[in-house]
Parts: structure tokens; C-alpha cells; sequence
């Protein structure tokens, strides 16, 4: 009979973007690697504020508030790119 095991607790194998914001470093998990309840707004064409409130997930929101529309774009830009790739 098929079956499958799905484990839970698989964080050792978790795959992430590493972003340098200032003097920190925070860890963004790919796409596949993350919740489908974070991943359920997330589309093509999603709208800015979307990504935003998955990344607050992983960085503080008022790190996010307080960068640059270009940086923002780099950093949606690199996790789709990595996520692509995953």
C-alpha cells in the first residue's frame, strides 16, 4: 500500500535566504520550505505589502518599515530568485 511520512520538524534541512539588514543578519526560508498558511497570499503579482507581511515572519516589520522601495525590490528579487532555484 503507498504511504507517505511527512515530518514536521524538519528544520535542520530547511533551505534560506541569509539578508544583511545594517549590522544583522536574518534567515527568510524559501518557498517550499515555509507554511502554506504564509505562502496562501503570496502570488504572482502579489502585492507589495503581501511579501511584507510574510517577511515580518523572519524580520522585524519595523526593519522592513524602515527601508527604501530599491531595497525592498532586492530583497523580494533575491527570495524569489533563491526560491526559483530551491
Amino acid at each position: 500500500m503507498p504511504q507517505v511520512n511527512i515530518n514536521k520538524k524538519h528544520y535542520d534541512q530547511t533551505a534560506v535566504l541569509k539578508a544583511r539588514i545594517g549590522e544583522k543578519e536574518y534567515s527568510i526560508p524559501l518557498a517550499k520550505h515555509l507554511p502554506y498558511k504564509y505562502l496562501r497570499t503570496i502570488k504572482d503579482g502579489a502585492d507589495i505589502d503581501a511579501v511584507l507581511d510574510l517577511f515580518s515572519n523572519y524580520i522585524p516589520r519595523e526593519v522592513l518599515d524602515d527601508l527604501t522601495l530599491d531595497s525592498i525590490k532586492q530583497l523580494m528579487e533575491a527570495w524569489a530568485n533563491a526560491s526559483k532555484d530551491d
